[in-house]
């Protein structure tokens, strides 16, 4: 009942209710202008989160940073707070409130505009408010050179 066409594994970073940052793997994201696209399980502590904040970022990660993250079912992957477990370092956002994940060397800072919910599913539609994308990543005339990440 499930069908993903081509998603790339991104790491959503976010604020719980209490200020706390957490992270998960997701792969039901998609881009289609500058509208970004998640879909989350409905009574996961991560779709409540991110309705709560009305914001994420999303975190491009290279492929052996998504290896660290180990293996993971459909449900597995969520609610498990992997900043404190991989101690990694962040930075809050000046334009969301959501955490960038340091490590990657791009993040998708995103405001919500709607969401929509069926009894098992929600689908967030965002606005992208920024991308920080590492200098790395960039030709000299600032042209990306997306194939660096095995993830796009």
């Amino acid at each position: 009942d499930k069908l993903y066409y081509g998603s790339p594994d991104v790491l959503l970073s976010y604020y719980d209710k209490n200020g706390d940052p957490c992270c998960l793997v997701n792969n039901s994201v998609f881009i289609l202008g500058n509208i970004f696209v998640l879909g989350l399980p409905r009574s996961s502590q991560a779709a409540e989160s991110i309705k709560f904040h009305n914001s994420f970022c999303v975190n491009i990660p290279e492929k052996e940073l998504l290896q660290e993250f180990g293996n993971r079912s459909t449900n597995a992957g969520f609610d498990t707070d992997k900043f404190y477990s991989q101690n990694f370092l962040y930075t809050k956002s000046d334009i969301v409130n959501a955490p960038l994940m340091d490590i990657c060397k791009i993040s998708i800072e995103c405001e919500i505009i709607s969401s929509h919910e069926d009894q098992n599913y929600i689908i967030i539609i965002s606005n992208i408010k920024s991308k920080k994308i590492s200098r790395d990543l960039l030709h000299n005339d600032g042209s990306f050179m997306g194939q660096i990440l095995d993830s796009l």
